[in-house]
């Protein structure tokens, strides 16, 4: 710093997040209480508010919705978001899919993608980002979880796989992960 704020604020509080397409096209993703919101942008500090849609994904009907972050997976376009209550089991990340129209997504098949059902252990699993593994071909979603009796947050990270439009976290896993091997080309 020093930063200086360069936009007003457009009606969101936290977790918006950037997309900038293949074609140069900006986007930003952010939630609002139940829904993921998406707006076109002309650069960084120029938000076309006329072009704002509500994207009607949500993780339930009155649940709380954030955290929302988007990739670009051959030519599917995944934007994940979590949602419920972050001090329990109610807590998940979910996906959705577009073939190419960004203001456009379709709830995925087999959401949500991580869930934990056991409030003993670490349930509240959400706000996650998607990484390339550092063999340049593993994909993995990193998130964090509440552990048990409000202990502070931890970050946890599980092998994502994804097959079309079907995507699928393997976790959430609470033991040491294997590191993927670096490429042959390294």
């Amino acid at each position: 710093g020093p930063f200086e704020a360069i936009t007003e604020d457009i009606d969101t509080n936290l977790d918006a997040t950037l997309f900038i397409d293949d074609d140069g096209d900006w986007y930003m993703y952010y939630p609002k209480k139940e829904d993921i919101n998406v707006v076109k942008m002309s650069s960084v500090d120029a938000v076309d508010y006329w072009t704002f849609k509500n994207l009607g994904v949500t993780v339930a009907e009155d649940a709380w919705t954030e955290g929302p972050v988007m990739i670009k997976y051959k030519d599917t376009y995944f934007l994940t978001f979590c949602g419920g209550e972050f001090m329990n089991t109610g807590y998940q990340i979910h996906y959705a899919t577009s073939d190419g129209d960004l203001m456009d997504f379709t709830r995925g098949e087999n959401s949500p993608i991580l869930i934990n059902t056991d409030i003993t252990t670490y349930p509240g699993l959400g706000h996650s980002c998607m990484v390339t593994g550092p063999n340049l071909d593993s994909l993995y979603k990193i998130y964090h979880s509440m552990p048990y009796q409000n202990q502070p947050r931890v970050v946890m990270i599980d092998p994502l796989y994804i097959n079309g439009n079907y995507m699928q976290a393997l976790g959430p896993t609470f033991t040491a992960q294997q590191v993927p091997d670096i490429p042959d080309i390294y």
